[in-house]
């Protein structure tokens, strides 16, 4: 177990940095929030602290609200399909894997259970739009919502969720049982439902 630290001294980074696509010299967002860098201080950081002999794969960003609740961040600027317009699964599989390691040291860093900290975390995937098309983006959520729901007849773009917003990429099942609410949110609708909010509270 690590010792418990103040997240707050790392709440240095900010979202323009934490989305940049080293391959495409690309940013997904030029907004200035400050957010915690979670690949280096969940990854690289506490890989280091714990002397473990793997390198943890994690989310890109821990955004830290002030009531003390969390909301993690991933950036995925590249395409999420395969040549099927399917969801890449081994794509899928990385995504949850950091998922999984994100909310594992988290709670051993805040000394939080994950029943507690699925009541006050919150998950965004952040995609880009122009590179999974409507169409395709609708395949996927079908592909996720069987993932939970094996067995069952679902039609292209249904959502176990309701019909306000669907889930993308196989993410559905992660709410409740990672995350109290799980988003999946092109880079314009980042903007206006994320930034455009916390920026006005700077």
């Amino acid at each position: 177990m690590s010792k418990k630290i103040n997240l707050k001294i790392y709440n240095t980074s900010t979202l323009k940095q934490t989305s940049k696509d080293d391959n495409n010299e690309e940013y997904m967002t030029e907004s200035q929030i400050k957010v915690i860098n979670f690949d280096s201080v969940g990854g690289d950081k506490y890989t280091r602290n714990n002397n473990l002999s793997i390198q943890l794969k994690t989310n890109d960003v821990l955004f830290l609200h002030s009531d003390r609740r969390y909301t993690f961040i991933e950036f995925k600027n590249g395409k999420l399909l395969d040549k099927s317009n399917r969801i890449d699964i081994k794509k899928l599989k990385d995504i949850e894997l950091k998922i999984l390691n994100s909310m594992f040291v988290l709670g051993d860093i805040e000394k939080k259970s994950l029943n507690t900290l699925k009541e006050i975390t919150n998950y965004i995937l952040v995609y880009n739009e122009e590179k999974n098309s409507p169409n395709e983006k609708n395949s996927i959520s079908e592909i996720g919502n069987y993932f939970i729901n094996q067995g069952s007849s679902l039609s292209v773009g249904e959502n176990t969720f309701g019909k306000d917003e669907i889930i993308c990429f196989g993410l559905e099942k992660f709410k409740g049982y990672c995350f109290k609410n799980v988003h999946t949110y092109s880079k314009e609708e980042f903007e206006e439902k994320f930034v455009r909010k916390y920026e006005k509270l700077k």
